[in-house]
């Protein structure tokens, strides 16, 4: 007797039978049978029209698809990531916003502070920004959870490894910031750096408490929670430019006022992140007594290699500034000018980084590799859509933006120039941040490490070949960011719709039939 051929379809992961380790009941009870039980899954089926896929057959990727998804619209799933993509691109722009309401603050002090406090923030940013990894590394393994009891194990251990960390860069700013502010001044500002080492020194201290909550908003998206990181976002900073008035107007702090303003805040924001998740029993208070294991440590290491991408960005772009720099001053301020509006873009698209981290760690942890698959080309359609639009509106505002910076013409002029020369990749621009929230959902972080360091070691090669370039070529500067970001998009483009990838195409893309096993007949 042929068997029978069903045609299944998914579920959202709140409706999947997929269990942890992808099993649905009915293939738990035949003893963990690499088919499902279609039997359970049609007496699924009749009540909520849902079924779910296990183990999809590999195939090819289908473009077809693809394209057509761009002119569709998938109300369910659309609805899904603007709730999950909205609120976190609203808590990624609102510390950049009121940090400019500290440069406020601080450049009513006078110039030296202003200067002192920018070295000292280059120097703050990037030690920080090593380590975001352990948002990162966290999202995956939360999602991948079994129960409660060992959500809460996962993000009191990887917080406690954090708080080490912090405690450790805390120490090292505490002792090295002398000598890197005077690195990064050089010796004709050598009077600002007593100011830089003082403001570096008082942020330094927040560092163990910056990185839990680094852990603690990585916990919340793994459960696809982006509104308590907004709100805790939005306290915190404003509790910030209170702080900065008072430290400044009332008690003459200067320098060091606004530095205590911006820790306070910064450790406000984790004890609000934590007594959130203690308030929803996320977090079991038992756990806070319990010290990190091994394994703990060893799963935040997995995920520190992240710090090889961090590395490339930065190394990148402050070769891009020196070349800058070598050209004049209204290069480089017409650099900085364009710089400042290719940050605003990645806020905006890092958000759709997120959604992917939240979403598909979820559907991956559950072995529902359908929906997974279905979210990526999703959030890859949204993506491009939003690199699109971006690139035009950049385009055809590339006058008029440079004029909100800067007053001088030959500056506004040069700001435009590069503004065009960067608004045609922001769609490749796009489907590189998709891409890293895909493979950081997937845990692949050793393969997105390596692609971006030899993208990386592109973009230099790059900047080498445009440093010979005429005085004159706008585009020489921008090179080495887009040779990067085009390279990332290849190697990560390639993988992700190769067989070998995180999420491999599947033959259930198109919902071909597949037969059920004889055992369930």
């Amino acid at each position: 007797m042929k068997p029978r051929r069903e045609r299944f379809h998914t579920s959202s992961a709140s409706d999947s039978f997929i269990f942890r380790g992808g099993m649905s009941p009915g293939l738990a009870f035949m003893g963990g049978s690499a088919l499902p039980n279609v039997r359970a899954i049609r007496r699924s089926s009749q009540r909520s029209k849902i079924a779910c896929i296990t183990n999809p057959v590999p195939s090819r990727f289908k473009p077809k698809r693809f394209v057509k998804g761009l002119v569709s619209i998938d109300g369910q799933r659309d609805k899904k990531i603007l709730g999950i993509a909205l609120p976190a691109l609203f808590t990624l722009m609102v510390e950049p916003m009121l940090s400019a309401v500290d440069t406020g603050f601080i450049g009513r002090l006078g110039v030296s502070e202003l200067a002192g406090v920018g070295i000292a923030v280059a120097l703050i940013r990037s030690s920080f920004a090593l380590f975001n990894f352990l948002a990162a590394s966290t999202t995956p393994t939360v999602a991948a959870a079994s129960d409660r009891e060992e959500c809460s194990k996962i993000i009191v251990e990887n917080m406690y490894v954090s708080l080490m960390l912090g405690l450790l860069v805390t120490i090292l700013l505490l002792t090295l910031s002398p000598g890197a502010c005077s690195a990064l001044a050089g010796k004709s500002s050598a009077d600002i750096v007593p100011i830089a080492v003082l403001y570096a020194r008082w942020r330094a201290i927040a560092a163990p408490a910056l990185f839990g909550g680094f852990v603690l908003s990585g916990a919340l998206r793994g459960l696809q929670d982006t509104i308590t990181p907004l709100i805790s976002a939005l306290a915190s900073n404003g509790l910030n430019v209170v702080l900065d008035y008072v430290t400044i107007y009332y008690l003459n702090w200067g320098v060091a006022g606004v530095a205590i303003a911006t820790s306070i805040s910064q450790i406000a924001n984790t004890v609000i992140l934590l007594v959130a998740m203690l308030k929803r029993r996320i977090v079991n208070f038992k756990d806070l007594s319990r010290l990190p294991s091994m394994d703990a440590v060893r799963q935040v290491g997995f995920g520190a290699v992240l710090s090889i991408r961090t590395m490339s960005i930065l190394a990148t772009f402050i070769s891009s500034s020196r070349l800058a720099a070598s050209r004049g001053a209204v290069a480089l301020a017409g650099y900085e000018v364009a710089r400042q509006v290719w940050i605003f873009q990645a806020f905006v698209l890092d958000a759709l980084a997120v959604a992917a981290q939240s979403f598909i760690s979820g559907f991956l942890a559950k072995g529902n590799m359908f929906e997974a698959r279905r979210y990526s080309s999703r959030l890859l359609q949204i993506g491009l859509w939003c690199g699109v639009l971006l690139g035009v509106l950049v385009w055809a505002s590339s006058s008029s933006i440079p004029s909100l910076f800067v007053g001088d013409p030959a500056t506004r002029e040069m700001a435009g120039a590069m503004l065009r020369y960067i608004a045609p990749l922001q769609p490749v621009c796009a489907l590189v941040f998709v891409y890293d929230g895909i493979f950081i959902a997937a845990r692949d972080f050793t393969y997105t490490a390596q692609s971006i360091f030899l993208a990386g070691v592109g973009s230099w090669i790059a900047l080498i070949y445009a440093a010979s370039l005429p005085a004159t070529s706008v585009g020489a500067i921008w090179m080495g960011v887009n040779v990067l970001m085009i390279g990332r998009a290849v190697a990560l483009g390639s993988r992700y719709l190769s067989r070998r990838g995180p999420i491999p195409p599947s033959s259930h893309d198109d919902m071909e039939e597949v037969e059920a096993p004889k055992a369930a007949q």
